[in-house]
């Protein structure tokens, strides 16, 4: 499943790091090479075991062509249109 998603828990953020592994076509071993990383922290991760650094959680979102992002649970929705709207559509995307 390709898109966001809601990340509350360990087990939540590890089917979210699988589903973007798959939808990115890659085996463990393939994204833990990219990444720098060991599979079995892959495997760990993907399982909500943790053992998960933010550095390599970064390094798993880079390989994966997806975003970290971190906001309130309740925001207005006026506020998250403005904000899905500039991720989508970033100032100077038009230039590149």
């Amino acid at each position: 499943m390709r898109g966001e998603q809601d990340v509350l828990t360990p087990e939540a953020l590890g089917l979210a790091l699988r589903d973007a592994r798959r939808s990115a076509s890659l085996s463990q071993t393939d994204a833990a090479r990219l990444a720098g990383i060991t599979r079995a922290t892959i495997s760990s991760a993907e399982r909500g075991q943790g053992g998960l650094t933010s550095r390599a959680l970064l390094e798993l979102a880079r390989t994966y062509r997806c975003a970290v992002r971190i906001a309130p649970q309740h925001q207005d929705p006026l506020i998250a249109q403005v904000i899905a709207e500039s991720v989508d559509h970033p100032r100077g995307a038009e230039d590149a």
